[in-house]
């Protein structure tokens, strides 16, 4: 019943964050509703309102949440309809690392330090938040194929990771067949008159370094989950072949750049992601305009990586600004 509500809590009560549920309506038609709720020291920091179903098979959902709690609400919305059955909470214990940031201005980039597990299949689990508090992302990484690959490598957590300021260095010193090691660096920018985070962009630069006497052959995928004001139903479209994007939900758009890059592809959750996780692809310059869950990635195709070199690849994340080149900013080289 509207109301109703089932508290979780850690046995000795410390925070933890929460990534995933399982759901499912048992009879295939509109299940119940309810409110998924975060609270840290008695104050609501996340929600997820009017969690409902209508499928009879199981399906996981990303919780959207960014940040510990200390207990989690499940609190009855709507009544009279079909049940809605939760399961398969996947949760985090304050023991995994803490979580890395980056701030400028009233802007902030908030990182999972671990990296990955096994519910951020796509890179980095982070927040990008135009202003503090007021998130634009899910998820965002890498692939990586070379010719000693028989299919994309998902970007690994980091051997290391610096927060400093506004920028973010993370390393990894051996990756995918070939062996190659990587430096990505991640700068934020809040570009809004007075620093009041209401436009600004994230810059992710990624190096790529061949150690050994070998020439390789890169394909790069750089993936997006991007979720502009917390929606989860975005519009989004093309501002260039075959480079830049635009994800619009209410007034806000977050812009996704690949620099250079040889194609995109756009689908809803999760279909680009289990495509890049499976098999060796291209990509195919589908998906917009689009209306949906939005992800997306870019593909640098067959690039050289000379023997004992390296390459580097740059994408942007931007909110409420251009993310490309200003000067080509309509289409125009």
């Amino acid at each position: 019943m509207p109301g109703d509500t089932l508290v979780i809590t850690h046995v000795d009560g410390h925070p933890f964050k929460i990534h995933s549920f399982d759901l499912y309506a048992p009879y295939g038609s509109p299940s119940d509703a309810v409110d998924i709720i975060g609270r840290l020291n008695g104050v609501q920091t996340e929600i997820l309102a009017g969690v409902s179903t209508s499928s009879h098979e199981w399906a996981t959902r990303p919780s959207g949440f960014n940040g510990y709690i200390d207990e989690l609400r499940i609190v009855g919305a709507t009544p009279d309809a079909d049940s809605l059955y939760l399961d398969n909470l996947v949760v985090e214990g304050e023991s995994i690392p803490p979580l890395g940031e980056i701030v400028h201005g009233a802007s902030r980039m908030v990182f999972r330090a671990e990296g990955l597990d096994d519910w951020a299949d796509g890179g980095f689990g982070h927040s990008l938040e135009f202003p503090v508090g007021v998130d634009h992302a899910i998820e965002s990484g890498w692939f990586l194929r070379t010719g000693s690959d028989t299919s994309q490598v998902r970007q690994p957590g980091p051997d290391t990771a610096e927060y400093h300021g506004d920028s973010a260095t993370f390393t990894w010193a051996d990756v995918g067949a070939a062996g190659l090691s990587a430096t990505l660096t991640v700068t934020l920018r809040d570009s809004s008159p007075g620093l009041l985070g209401t436009r600004g962009s994230a810059n992710w630069t990624l190096t790529l370094s061949n150690p050994s006497g070998t020439p390789e052959v890169v394909n790069l995928f750089a993936y997006s989950d991007l979720i502009p004001d917390g929606s989860m139903k975005v519009e989004a479209d093309l501002v260039r072949d075959y480079d830049w994007l635009r994800a619009t939900s209410g007034m806000t758009e977050v812009e996704f750049f690949g620099r250079g890059a040889d194609g995109y592809q756009v689908t809803a959750w999760s279909d680009l992601l289990d495509l890049l996780n499976s098999v060796t692809t291209t990509l195919d310059n589908s998906g917009t305009p689009f209306i949906g869950d939005f992800t997306a990635a870019f593909h640098w195709q067959d690039r050289p990586l000379p023997a004992n070199g390296s390459v580097t690849f740059n994408w942007v994340h931007s909110v409420n600004e251009l993310a490309g080149d200003r000067l080509f900013g309509n289409g125009f080289e």
